[in-house]
């Protein structure tokens, strides 16, 4: 039957076409009475109707219903995937949808507005894609703050370079930061300078090395902690995800040819080569470094002869993922991310691999704070500390699965599978390649 339909949005809100939206509802009430446990709301916008955002009580009239599982065996089970996240039932419907301030107070509704807020914030100020990293960093900063009722705040930098970076820890020590969080590895020069600049205050760097302007010098001062991601293992989820899925043409596009970023490549042959070999398929597989720091029409381009060329989908490891899901929904073909859940930039993305940045941050300033520090250490975390992950929350996968997830990293635990480093352009890449994998180096 019908029911007058009420909730708090505790989940971005996806749209699709023809004003199609999902998310998820918790404190959910059917006319007027509470139901036991969060829903999977889906439904239709109006024409006139503008989208819910998180944080916000929506009322709607719709319908509940079940979730179905598999309609065949190895299909997508529906059931499986939201009980996955803790949801038993869902609710269809958007007719005389309102929206407003939430009238019950909800922890995962304001973490989920404050975390959408900041993300169109960062996003505004630094570009989407870096936006949207800095924003994993700042909800974990954020969320020791407003535990611990201490200020936060955000000091972007003015220039793309140390300078400017520099002259943003600047304002921030001004006024009164006493731990700095500086995420991306475009900050590991201006970290290494800073730290001595100001050795009474923390620095947490994510993701990168403090070394010289000229990187001929590394140096971990006693105020900073530095963490780097197995990105090696991040491409290899990504590469054999795609194989198993059933792709047998698909790409790696990095940007700059950065260390991590021939870590992540060389990781996803070895990923595409190690499933090709479990599935005895033949695979192709395209690569490139487009040279780019930011999202640019080259991107697009390249990709867009790449799907034109064949290719399913292709693991992006740059700041621009949006260029290539551009080109992706023209051709009907897949996009895999990196960093952080990108699951809602574009229907196009299957997936993305994911550094727990927002963890690794938490952790790090409550360290500051209780007096355990981890200064003058440089730690790189992985699948080992369920620091990087292929998201599977929101994945769009038909035939790869949560349990073949499973199976495949219970062989890293039983040493049965590993991944070599590569790191340097000079490495012949066509060496990770089995007799099953064809490499194309752009």
């Amino acid at each position: 039957g019908s029911y007058e339909i009420s909730g708090i949005v505790c989940d971005e809100v996806t749209l699709g076409e023809r004003g199609h939206l999902s998310s998820r509802l918790t404190r959910v009430t059917l006319n007027g009475e509470p139901a036991a446990g969060d829903a999977y709301w889906t439904g239709y916008l109006g024409d006139e109707q503008i989208p819910p955002e998180p944080g916000q009580r929506v009322c709607f009239q719709g319908s509940v219903y079940l979730p179905d599982g598999a309609d065949n065996p190895g299909g997508f089970d529906f059931r499986d995937f939201l009980l996955a996240k803790g949801i038993r039932w869902c609710v269809y419907g958007g007719s005389g949808l309102t929206a407003g301030p939430a009238d019950r107070f909800s922890l995962r509704g304001c973490f989920a507005a404050l975390r959408h807020r900041w993300t169109r914030k960062l996003a505004g100020a630094m570009g989407e894609e870096a936006g949207g990293y800095a924003a994993a960093a700042w909800a974990g900063l954020s969320a020791y703050s407003e535990e611990n009722s201490l200020p936060a705040d955000f000091y972007p930098a003015e220039t793309e370079d140390q300078a400017g970076r520099l002259a943003a820890v600047g304002r921030a020590v001004e006024n009164g930061a006493q731990v700095i969080v500086c995420a991306g590895a475009e900050y590991g020069d201006t970290v290494y300078e800073a730290q001595s600049l100001y050795p009474s205050i923390g620095f947490v760097l994510c993701d990168g090395e403090p070394h010289s302007l000229d990187y001929s010098e590394y140096e971990v001062g006693p105020n900073t902690y530095a963490v780097l991601y197995t990105d090696r293992e991040a491409g290899f989820l990504a590469g054999y995800s795609l194989v198993a899925e059933g792709k047998t043409k698909i790409g790696f596009m990095g940007g700059m040819a950065l260390p991590s970023t021939i870590r992540c490549g060389g990781g996803f042959i070895q990923g595409a080569n190690q499933a090709a070999e479990d599935m005895g398929r033949e695979v192709d597989v395209y690569y490139a470094y487009t040279g780019l720091l930011a999202d640019d029409s080259s991107a697009q381009n390249l990709a867009g002869s790449w799907y034109a060329n064949g290719v399913e989908a292709i693991y992006v490891c740059g700041d621009f993922t949006a260029s290539v899901c551009g080109a992706a929904e023209a051709a009907g073909a897949w996009v895999i991310a990196s960093d952080y859940d990108r699951w809602d930039l574009s229907p196009t993305v299957l997936s993305s691999t994911v550094k727990d940045i927002q963890g690794t941050v938490y952790q790090a300033v409550s360290s500051w704070y209780d007096g355990s520090f981890w200064g003058g250490k440089q730690v790189t975390l992985g699948l080992t500390n369920a620091a990087v992950k292929l998201a599977m929350d929101n994945e769009r996968f038909q035939n790869f699965s949560a349990a073949n997830l499973r199976m495949l990293l219970n062989r890293f635990d039983s040493g049965e599978l590993s991944i070599e480093m590569v790191s340097n352009t000079a490495f012949d890449l066509s060496t990770l390649c089995g007799d099953k994998v064809k490499l194309h180096l752009e």
